[in-house]
């Protein structure tokens, strides 16, 4: 099933709430808890859906799975995301060196393997969503953002020789999470707006579209930032969905991405969402509902990842509003 097929086919307007991360503060968790243990990750998500009844259950998956299962040492943390303390590729950026590891000894990546599974049998009516990180973003996190953005304009081919791997490893990680019930995919690829558009097509573009082959289910690719010069590129990849940061006008990447594709978007998550008051947060989604509302092919859904801390009052207003919404 495509994305827009599955708009089509829902009974009432499908909202998404990228990420569930609220629900570890709901449930008293430290991040380190959420990351260590599947228990704990599912405690976290399910407080999160008994509050807020979301459309799409998201799992809480880190910015470093991927990568740690390439030989990167991850360094937890009680508040924040995992990130790479060490990497094989740092000093050396040689392809040889990034070895995998199993699916299952890579604790981040086994903790979101499990989750899915135990949240897919827990809530068998409602979609549980893969989580992945795109190619680029996973060799950014091997080998530094900075290095990256320096040897796509100096040695291109040797990123294409490092996004080889990282693309297959993604690969594995898309089948094990589908294997454990997931119904829907979240590809996030933030990196891929740190490069100009001709850079992204020839450099990102490949290994993007060989990843999105390989999903046959519902599915968007997030990027980050301000991608209104990117969305030629990304219309490209063969995602069924592009789901747009706050700073992008979502008509105009709406007629860019054409009928075929679908388009989600973009409240807000660091400011209306975070810091804004529920009346500032029904208005700006009803102003995105109105405006979409000739789009068929269009989901509401926050910008971004949703901030642990972003207030609940402000998330069940989002989603009244969407669901209550009459064109």
């Amino acid at each position: 099933m495509r994305t827009i097929e599955l708009i089509e086919s829902s009974s009432r307007k499908l909202s998404i709430l990228i990420g569930s991360r609220p629900g570890a503060q709901y449930a008293g968790l430290t991040d380190r808890e959420v990351f260590e243990r599947v228990d704990r990750k599912v405690q976290a998500v399910d407080a999160f859906v008994k509050r807020h009844d979301p459309d799409i259950i998201f799992t809480i998956a880190g910015m470093s799975s991927e990568a740690e299962s390439l030989g990167a040492e991850v360094l937890l943390r009680d508040e924040g995301s995992p990130v790479v303390k060490h990497s094989p590729l740092h000093g050396n950026p040689d392809p040889s060196r990034l070895v995998p590891i199993s699916l299952q000894d890579s604790p981040l990546c086994s903790t979101v393997i499990g989750s899915i599974r135990v949240l897919s049998e827990r809530y068998p009516d409602k979609i549980v969503a893969a989580t992945l990180n795109g190619p680029l973003t996973v060799v950014g996190q091997l080998l530094g953002y900075d290095r990256l953005l320096l040897l796509s304009v100096d040695d291109p081919q040797l990123v294409k020789e490092l996004l080889a791997p990282a693309t297959c490893r993604i690969i594995e990680f898309l089948n094990a999470q589908i294997e454990s019930g997931a119904r829907y995919v979240h590809v996030a690829e933030p990196t891929g707006s740190l490069l100009s558009p001709p850079l992204l097509r020839e450099i990102g573009l490949p290994y993007l579209q060989e990843l999105f082959t390989q999903i046959k289910v519902p599915n968007h690719l997030h990027m980050c930032g301000d991608v209104s010069a990117h969305l030629g590129v990304l219309a490209q990849t063969g995602a069924g969905a592009v789901s747009v940061d706050s700073m992008v006008d979502m008509k105009e990447a709406a007629d860019l991405l054409g009928v075929k594709m679908a388009v989600c978007g973009n409240i807000d998550s660091a400011g209306k969402l975070f810091s804004g008051s529920p009346e500032e947060v029904a208005c700006a989604t009803r102003t995105m509902l109105e405006q979409m509302a000739s789009v068929n092919g269009y989901i509401p859904a926050s910008s971004c990842g949703i901030p642990r801390l972003t207030p609940p009052e402000n998330i069940d207003i989002f989603t009244r509003t969407v669901r209550g919404f009459s064109a």
